[in-house]
């Protein structure tokens, strides 16, 4: 009998950066498909965040893109905020503080870019 620490593929930040490499993948090849597949060849703008759920919605090959390209920057973002947890229940405070300082620093940049 296996234990959980046994099965790679039971550890949570395992699970997390390999399925949002496979979303990410999926929704980019399906971009990449229905893109040549409809003769209009890459798009050469990103689709606006606001915008991507109904322009999916639409069928657009440039939203799937920019949400594949949205998903593969979300996921080690995601992993950093389960790190945080991870260290906060495991008693780490000191780590779970210096995730969450970097994690703060990730969106103050996102802020201040975003003006």
């Amino acid at each position: 009998m296996r234990t959980r620490d046994a099965v790679p593929s039971a550890d949570p930040d395992l699970r997390l950066l390999v399925g949002g490499l496979v979303i990410s993948g999926t929704l980019i090849g399906l971009g990449l498909v229905g893109a040549f597949a409809g003769g209009h060849g890459l798009p050469t703008t990103v689709v606006p965040l606001g915008q991507i759920v109904r322009r999916l919605a639409d069928g657009e090959p440039a939203a799937l893109l920019s949400a594949g390209f949205l998903c593969l920057i979300a996921t080690p973002v995601l992993r950093l905020a389960l790190s945080i947890v991870q260290f906060w229940r495991a008693g780490d405070r000191r780590f779970a503080l210096v995730a969450l300082t970097v994690l703060l620093t990730i969106f103050a940049g996102l802020v201040i870019g975003h003006r």
